[in-house]
Order: C-alpha cells, then sequence, then structure tokens
C-alpha cells in the first residue's frame, strides 16, 4: 500500500504543504552535512525518482554563499551521466520553484572539479515561488565558473 505525506511547515511567511512519496530510495549523505530540511526533502525526492542519490559536497567553506550555510548539495545519480540527471530533472517537475540547479559539465573546468549537479535554495528554508534556475556551466569560456546564476 502506497501512502502520501503532507506535511504542513509554517515557515514565518505562512503555511505551506508540502507532498512527497514516502522515503522509497535512498540518500547516501557519506559524511556531508546539508543544514536545509527543505532542500533534505528534495533530495529525498530526487532518490526516489532515480532510485538513490549520492551527496558529493554540501557544508562547506569557499566561494558558493549557498554551500557555507548548508543549503547546497552536489549531487550524482550512481550509473547515470550528470546531464541526464539534469534533463530528466528538468522535465520532471520535481524541482520547479525554489532552487538553483546547475550542471559543472566537462570541459572547461575553473571553479568546480568533475562533473556533477549543484543544487541550492534561493533561502534556506522559506518558499519564495520563484522559479527554478537552471544553468549549464563549464562548456565554453563563456558560461565557466558564473558568481550568480543569469537567472
Amino acid at each position: 500500500m502506497k501512502v502520501a505525506i503532507v506535511i504542513f511547515l509554517s515557515l514565518g511567511l505562512g503555511a505551506h504543504s508540502y507532498y512527497f512519496r514516502p522515503p522509497q530510495g535512498i540518500v547516501n549523505y557519506g559524511n556531508q552535512v546539508i543544514y536545509s530540511n527543505a532542500l533534505r526533502y528534495k533530495l529525498q525526492e530526487i532518490a526516489n525518482f532515480f532510485g538513490s542519490v549520492t551527496v558529493t559536497s554540501g557544508l562547506r567553506q569557499g566561494g558558493d554563499p549557498h554551500h557555507a550555510v548548508g543549503q547546497a548539495a552536489d549531487i550524482v545519480v550512481p550509473g547515470l551521466d550528470p546531464k541526464v540527471v539534469y534533463d530528466r530533472l528538468r522535465m520532471s517537475g520535481i524541482i520547479s520553484t525554489d532552487y538553483i540547479v546547475m550542471y559543472h559539465a566537462p570541459g572547461v573546468r575553473p571553479c568546480s572539479t568533475g562533473t556533477h549537479l549543484h543544487i541550492a535554495r534561493y533561502q534556506k528554508e522559506m518558499f519564495t515561488g520563484r522559479a527554478t534556475c537552471w544553468v549549464i556551466e563549464g562548456t565554453n569560456i563563456f558560461n565557466r565558473c558564473p558568481s550568480r546564476p543569469p537567472c
């Protein structure tokens, strides 16, 4: 029997309902820390969709302000090319608002190591309703290491 869970979160700007399937996929955090509960729920939704997700980087110091406060994750899906994951996520509607999704592509590598997806929330927990920004980075000298996403 499948069970749907609806959580009502009060986040200072009113209540917002959150629908997600019960955990069916596996999120492998390893030693990575994610402070944002909303991002953790989203990673679980992604794992439900693909079967599993590995978080390769979470909370860390450096140039990315979202990683510095634990509201970003770099992920890979075992057995799938990150570009395939990016395309499937974009078409799925799973991440339609409140996020920045950046595909760090192979090619010009000025600011990131390895090919992966970077998923960050605009706000740590609050819902902005702002459309998700989808970015492909590192395929040429004009889209390498954007300090601010173009959308």
